[in-house]
């Protein structure tokens, strides 16, 4: 019986040791400052555009919650669509923008890999093609752990 209750005693202070008390990837996320322009194939400025930053990794990390839209899987569950905080951007008339969160509270983004969809009004969407406007756009960014002010999305 005491050789038992040692055992117990043992495994437990193990389980103590091994079990890290912290983990360094549990603190806030880190946000790094990101401005450009986006310019056309001539390299022209492209005004007053949405830009959005849609991660295309570590995706959970950017949920903030999940919200019932009233529609219903084919199971019959309710359908719970993920609501994103993503980096995004309103264009200046220069083609520049500077990135926040999509609450607004925090200026940045997260360093990792983006795909970037630009839209904009019924007029400016015509010139857009309709490539970048949605979620197959082709322009791919990865943000480094720095800051960026010098980021080019170049439509063509």
């Amino acid at each position: 019986m005491k050789s038992l209750r040692l055992l117990g005693v043992c495994l437990v202070k193990l389980l103590l040791v091994s079990v890290p008390t912290g983990c360094s990837r549990s603190g806030a996320p880190v946000y790094v400052k990101v401005s450009g322009k986006v310019v056309d194939a001539q390299g022209k400025p492209v005004p007053a555009l949405n830009i959005r930053f849609l991660p295309t990794e570590n995706v959970d990390s950017f949920k903030v919650s999940q919200k019932s839209s009233g529609l219903r899987t084919p199971a019959g569950q309710p359908a719970l669509p993920v609501v994103l905080d993503y980096p995004l951007a309103i264009g200046n008339k220069d083609g520049t923008f500077a990135l926040s969160m999509s609450g607004g509270d925090i200026e940045g983004a997260r360093p990792g890999k983006y795909r970037v969809m630009l839209t904009g009004s019924k007029e400016q969407n015509q010139k857009i093609p309709v490539k970048y406007q949605n979620l197959d756009s082709p322009l791919d960014v990865t943000i480094p752990n720095k800051d960026v002010s010098d980021l080019v999305l170049k439509i063509e």
